[in-house]
Order: structure tokens, then sequence, then C-alpha cells
């Protein structure tokens, strides 16, 4: 089991301080954030402009999360539980033709795209046996599935480097949370040297230059962001607010990462952005329910 995080308070002072959502400073009107929000006893994928404006709900089934953009912005890929298993599914970007990609026993989770589109990653655990989460590829059709770690305990947690040469991911396979390195294939797994807690939850994601990683850490009893090189090294830190800091996601044009924060573990989480220095913090959407999962900007459009 991974652990559970302490929390802290600062979140109150600061929701108190910014009141209604604030435009983001340096985004375009119709840049949009994908996210996972749980109301009620129902949970479904949103679209939200980065000024807080323009909420709408893509899925209305109620046990949809962990939305992730096509590279072409057209596709939409999401684990569901609206069959009763958790499987993935694929749709248009404005929630319609959707389509099933996975009917195993298992649950699929932490979906992904290869940089071309061509492929998925994802994670999948058998619930009823001995935890053991591994991350595989399939096309984007669903078919040729591929088990990439195939190893004994947790290997989750995967970001596809913008090359398409290698896979980041958080493994257990040396007794602690660790981040390792493979290629996209699943060759040589090895550590990825930065200096991390081993607690968990770090979820690690490539700016879309591929020179830096942004991922969580833990320290002084608050889980925040840290940005390191492509190579582990250069590392900084972009949070101080403690409490739970957590799921980064960098703009497409690399100026910006969105996040969650929690006060504490299992408290509502909040939708901010900030500059990639950790700098010009804003509100995006206030407390809500938000679910685990990244969420995702709406890729720019090419050409």
């Amino acid at each position: 089991m991974r652990r559970g995080f302490a929390g802290g308070a600062l979140i109150l002072v600061l929701l108190a301080c910014v009141g209604a959502p604030r435009r983001a400073p340096g985004a375009e009107d119709l840049a949009e954030l994908l996210f996972t929000a749980k109301r009620g006893e129902k949970q479904d994928l949103y679209l939200v402009h980065t000024d807080g404006t323009g909420l709408r709900n893509l899925t209305k089934d109620g046990a949809s999360t962990m939305g992730a953009w096509s590279p072409d912005g057209k596709r939409i890929v999401f684990t569901s539980k609206r069959t009763g298993n958790t499987e993935l599914f694929l749709m248009d970007a404005d929630g319609g033709n959707v389509k099933q990609l996975t009917t195993s026993p298992e649950e699929e989770n932490q979906p992904f795209w290869s940089p071309d589109g061509k492929k998925i990653g994802f994670t999948r655990n058998d619930p009823n046996s001995t935890p053991s989460y591994e991350i595989w590829t399939m096309d984007a059709d669903g078919s040729n599935s591929v088990n990439l770690t195939n190893s004994p305990g947790f290997d989750g947690d995967p970001a596809w480097a913008p090359d398409g040469k290698q896979i980041l991911f958080l493994s257990a396979r040396g007794g602690d949370f660790r981040l390792y390195l493979m290629g996209a294939d699943g060759s040589d797994p090895h550590l990825f040297p930065v200096k991390d807690s081993g607690a968990g939850w770090v979820f690690p994601a490539w700016s879309p230059d591929g020179k830096r990683v942004a991922y969580t850490d833990e320290v002084n009893n608050a889980t925040e962001l840290f940005t390191c090189g492509a190579d582990g090294t250069d590392r900084k830190k972009l949070t101080e607010i403690g409490g739970v800091n957590t799921f980064p996601a960098w703009s497409p044009d690399g100026k910006q990462i969105a996040y969650l924060h929690y006060d504490q573990p299992g408290a509502d989480g909040v939708l901010w952005i900030m500059g990639a220095d950790g700098k010009s913090q804003s509100l995006v959407a206030p407390a809500a329910t938000f679910l685990f999962g990244r969420p995702a900007w709406r890729p720019l459009p090419k050409g």
C-alpha cells in the first residue's frame, strides 16, 4: 500500500483570499482543462476554461474518471465503471461516439497516449488476487495489448516521454516506491536518478519539450510539487502550501502546470494552475470532490 499524506490548513486561507475563480495570468480564453469531479454519488469528466468559466459535463453516466487527450485533441480515453467493471473507453472530444476498448476481468486505469497517438498505455490490476499493478500498452483501437512491466508488486503512474522512446513510471520493485525509466517497449527498466522520499503517489509528468519532469514528493509533513531535469538533476520546489499537491499536468506550451490540492487526505480537492516556475498561482475551480486523476490540457491545434 502507498503511504498516506499529512495535510495542512493553508488552503482555507488561500480560498478566503481568492474567492471566485480568477483568470490565469497569460492563459488564452479558450485554453481548457479536462478533469474529474465527484458530485454526490456520481463521478464524471468535465471541461473548464482556465479562467474558471465554461464548465461542461462530457460524461453523464456517473461512473467515469481519468480522462486523457489524444495528441491531436480529437479523442479522449478514459476509465469508466458504466458496465460494472473498471474498463477503458474512447470518445470524441465533445463526449460523443463512445467506444469500449477493454473487456478484461481485471481493472484498467491511468490511461495515457503515445506521442504519435498510435498507442494507449494503461495500468491493469486484478482486484481478486494479491495486488500486482502492471503497465500495459495497446493499439489505439484496443487491440494488441502488451504487458510492459510484468513484475511482482506495484508498477504505475506512467508517463510517456515526448520523443516516444521512454516511459517514466513509479515502481516498488526495489522494496520502496521509486521512479524508474524504461524503453517504450518495456526494455531496460532502471532507476531514474532523482531524490525522492519513497512515499508513492509521485505521478511524474514530462514537459512538452522533454527537458523537465514534474512530480510529487513528501517534505516537512506535506506533499509538494517539484521539477527536475530530464537527467534527474536541477531539482526545484514549486509549491510550499502544505497539504497534498499532486497530479501535475503541463500546458501544451510548457509555460504552466495544472495540479490538484487537497487540504488533507479525503478532503475536497481544488484545481489550480501556476507558472512552470511555481509563480502566479491561480484558482481554476473551487472546492469539489475531485477524484484521483491528473487534469489534462486540451492540445493546441496543429499547424
